[in-house]
Order: C-alpha cells, then structure tokens, then sequence
C-alpha cells in the first residue's frame, strides 16, 4: 500500500478541519488562535478553547494532515534553497534591527555573522589553503625521493657521528642513516638488518 498523497489527507477533512491544520502549519498560528479563527470561537473561556483545539489537533485525520502539511512546507524550502536562505536573512536581519532584548539582538548578530556571506568569525579560504598546503608537501616528496632514486648514488647508511647528528659522506654523496634497535643498521629500504 503506498502512502497517501498530501491532496487525498487534506480532502478528507472538513472545510474548518483543514482550515485549523493549515493556520497551524501556514500561518504559524498557536493551537488556540488556529482554533478560533477556524471554528469562530466567541466562548467566553480560555481554557475551554484551549482544550477543544487540543482535541482538534489529536484527531487522527488532523493529526495526519498536519504532519503531511509540515513534510510538505519542509520540502518545498529545502526544494529552493536560494529561497529558504532569503527567508533566514531577512528573519535575522529583522531580529537584529527589531527586537526588544539585547540579548535577542545580539544572538541575531552573532547568528548574521556567521552566515558565508559575512563569514566574519571564520576563514573561508582555510580548508582550500590547508589542501592546498598539503598537496604540495605530497609533490615535494615525490620529487625528491624521485631524484634521490635515479641519481645513481651510493647511500652510507652508516650511524650518526656519535653526537646525535647525521654526517654526510664526501666521497660518495652518500647521507648516513641513524641505526635501529638492538643496534640494526636501518637500510631505509625496508630490507631489514
């Protein structure tokens, strides 16, 4: 059985069934003041609206159509980015200039700032730079150990000098090697000694 489209939940509910889910899920609208505007609620308690729209909201074709409704809004922004992002700028920018609290103000700036198009508290280019970087380390290498292997050379592979430091060998060009536990000469070409 395959799931119901959004169409055939939503015919399934009455004109103020559907008019309550979509105040909901449209309209931003509280449980409450979807009620009243679907249902034209003029009771005098508050309370009373508040558990009927409960109620309304519980039915299980309301419930299912309020669910289907929010996947669908979900969809349609995620479907137009360039519209969604819009959405966001426009909803912190008008935080930031309209909000009472400072601190509601201050999180929209922070939030503002750290959007790609301020990128105030963050490189953009680091990620590139560091790939960048390590890409040519990589060609670096590669070059090296490429003419270290077709020059030819004998290599010493002799231990240091006693201080703790490589010698080079005159004769032959060659660049010792510090030897390996239990005093094994490392050959540097993985042979082992």
């Amino acid at each position: 059985m395959s799931k119901p489209t959004l169409a055939e939940i939503v015919g399934k509910l009455t004109a103020k069934q559907r008019k309550f889910a979509e105040g909901l899920v449209f309209g931003g609208l509280s449980k409450a003041e979807s009620y009243r505007q679907a249902y034209k609620w003029n009771g005098n308690s508050a309370k009373g609206m508040m558990v009927d729209a409960i109620r309304a909201a519980q039915a299980p074709r309301v419930s299912l159509a309020i669910k289907a409704m929010a996947e669908d809004k979900t969809a349609r922004w995620w479907a137009d980015k360039g519209k969604l992002q819009n959405f966001v700028m426009e909803g912190l920018t008008g935080t930031a200039s309209n909000a009472e609290s400072d601190i509601t103000k201050l999180k929209a700036f922070e939030l503002l700032g750290r959007t790609r198009y301020a990128s105030i508290f963050e490189e953009p280019q680091a990620n590139e730079s560091t790939a960048e970087l390590h890409g040519s380390i990589i060609d670096t290498i590669q070059s090296r150990l490429a003419m270290l292997l077709s020059s030819g050379d004998t290599i010493d592979i002799t231990p240091s000098d006693g201080r703790g430091k490589a010698r080079r060998v005159q004769e032959s060009k060659a660049i010792p090697v510090d030897s390996g536990q239990d005093g094994q000469t490392l050959t540097g070409g993985g042979e082992g000694g």
